[in-house]
């Protein structure tokens, strides 16, 4: 097995092939709960991820960083056009990041860059600019350390923003609890992430919120369909006025 040594900084994107082979994972048994970070290498045609642990331990697999998303989307049902439509709300208009409950995957460069870094920002404990060599220092909690080419600038938006996405989530799922009588406003729960966000910022609107996903939705199915999209103000009115009609009595349901 191949760790991190000590206080040892490891930079993910200087592994040559005969490193990565090394490395090398067949079981494909990958804990989502203790990964920090990977990329994609791509090497003589052939193509492999690099996972580092939380204990240090660097891992090979022979997948793509797509296909590694894929399986992490799947895991934990995470669906594309609802991080997509948060995004849309908070005006992020750039490799917005993967964030579920207390996930936050963020990508160094944009999110379909091939060689991009990806990490669990809800694992770092700090970062900083080395001076030796300019590159971003980053410590995780568990002590472990990379070193990126991501600026501290960059770094710092794309936290933030996973941040904002984390908590408007946490706001939907308040808003519900709210209405069931599972929690009350004076809850600080930690699950429901920073209530003053959702006091400041109004998020927690789930009609909003679903309005905006169903247009997404459904822009998506005509594009995939006939090749264009729909007009969008048209149809996000129409999608609001069958979501804003209230209960009127039960009648017949179409077959």
């Amino acid at each position: 097995m191949n760790y991190v040594r000590g206080q040892q900084a490891v930079t993910l994107d200087h592994f040559t092939e005969q490193d990565i082979l090394a490395m090398l994972d067949e079981t494909g048994q990958l804990s989502w709960e203790r990964t920090l970070a990977f990329r994609q290498f791509r090497f003589s045609k052939r193509i492999y991820v690099v996972l580092l642990n939380d204990d240090g331990e660097l891992i090979a697999v022979r997948k793509t960083s797509r296909k590694l998303l894929a399986e992490f989307s799947k895991r934990y049902h995470i669906s594309d056009v609802v991080l997509r439509t948060i995004a849309q709300i908070g005006e992020i208009h750039t490799a917005y990041s993967c964030t579920h409950g207390k996930f936050k995957l963020i990508s160094t460069r944009g999110g379909t860059c091939a060689d991009t870094t990806w990490i669990m920002a809800h694992h770092i404990n700090s970062y900083g600019v080395c001076p030796t060599d300019q590159l971003l220092t980053i410590a995780f909690n568990s002590k472990v350390k990379i070193k990126s080419d991501i600026s501290k600038e960059t770094l710092d938006s794309r936290i933030a923003d996973a941040r904002w996405m984390s908590n408007y989530q946490s706001g939907i799922h308040r808003q519900i609890d709210l209405e069931y009588g599972f929690c009350n406003e004076d809850s600080r729960d930690a699950f429901y992430g920073d209530q003053d966000f959702h006091l400041q910022n109004g998020s927690g609107d789930k009609l909003y919120f679903g309005i905006e996903l169903i247009t997404n939705v459904c822009q998506t199915l005509h594009k995939d369909e006939y090749g264009s999209f729909v007009d969008r103000k048209r149809l996000h009115a129409m999608v609001a006025k069958v979501l804003e009609k209230g209960y009127m009595g039960s009648g017949k349901l179409p077959r």
